[in-house]
């Protein structure tokens, strides 16, 4: 089924889109305790 597929796609996307968010917000606080 093309829905499934394009689902799993937009999924796995999301999350990866996510999960580079949530490393830049760390890194910018990691950046802010150290200056």
């Amino acid at each position: 089924r093309k829905e499934r597929i394009l689902f799993l796609k937009l999924d796995q996307y999301f999350r990866s889109y996510l999960s580079n968010e949530s490393i830049a917000f760390t890194n910018q606080q990691k950046n802010q305790f150290l200056d």
